[in-house]
């Protein structure tokens, strides 16, 4: 599989430039781009190379109690090892919770301003007169 590396600015200024943001509404690194599809979630760009790409062979097969570990390694890897990461930076970023909590909002809002329409979510989502938010 061919991949093409773009370096880029790290800096908050960078990743705060409407160029940016247009391309990851959150303002993350790293960006995946395949065709006309971009990913900003590297758990969600890592399951989507192995299912695209790998025909099985680098992962168990779906169904499996080796896809279950599989799955529980990729998300503890996401989720426990790299949250204290982000939770360090987001403490020294803000003096309160609810800075912290405004600019979780702020981004989880431009994330979903920017997905494809319907709302990708509202397909699995199965609680009668649920609707996903707008703004």
């Amino acid at each position: 599989m061919a991949v093409d590396v773009e370096r880029i600015d790290f800096s908050p200024t960078f990743r705060n430039t409407p160029e940016w943001r247009a391309i990851s509404p959150a303002g993350k690194v790293p960006v995946m781009t395949d065709g006309a599809l971009t990913m900003f979630e590297s758990g969600a760009m890592v399951a989507y190379i192995l299912e695209r790409y790998c025909e099985g062979r680098l992962r168990p097969p779906p169904g499996t109690a080796e896809s279950a570990m599989h799955h529980q390694w990729c998300w503890f890897a996401e989720a426990t090892l790299a949250r204290p990461l982000g939770l360090r930076v987001m403490r020294q970023k803000a003096e309160s919770g609810a800075a912290v909590a405004a600019e979780a909002e702020q981004k989880v809002r431009a994330c979903l301003r920017s997905s494809i329409k319907p709302w990708p979510i509202a397909t699995f989502c199965s609680a009668p007169g649920s609707t996903p938010p707008t703004s």
